[in-house]
């Protein structure tokens, strides 16, 4: 439910993220911070926040609840997994990868498919 930092020298382990707020599927970017996608009761997002939990910012907040995540090599691009959508008038599920810039913008859908196991995105080498 929360992310945590862990010392590997002393062995101490200090949380990341505090809060209402479910955090997964941490991630680092290029320039050292952590991106992560976060659940509060119906509302889903992505958070981007410093190596030691400050600076906090949500790039994304909404009903799109987003699976995975994965930062590009070079930090320009998030491809996140959509696994479903949902809004006050029905539940739209289906299986996507969608690309997103590092405000959290969507730029496009990069694979969908109605089957449940699209996949996890991945910048491959």
């Amino acid at each position: 439910e929360r992310l945590f930092h862990l010392d590997l020298a002393t062995g101490e382990a200090r949380p990341l993220t505090r809060g209402f707020r479910t955090h997964r599927c941490p991630r680092f970017l290029p320039d050292g911070r952590v991106v992560a996608l976060w659940t509060e009761e119906k509302q889903f997002g992505i958070d981007v926040m410093a190596l030691d939990g400050s600076a906090r910012e949500t790039l994304v907040q909404g009903t799109d609840y987003y699976r995975t995540i994965s930062p590009s090599p070079d930090g320009r691009y998030l491809a996140a997994g959509l696994a479903f959508r949902t809004d006050s008038l029905s539940l739209r599920q289906n299986e996507s990868v969608v690309l997103l810039d590092t405000h959290g913008k969507r730029l496009g859908t990069l694979a969908e498919s109605w089957r449940t196991a699209t996949g996890a995105p991945f910048w491959g080498p």
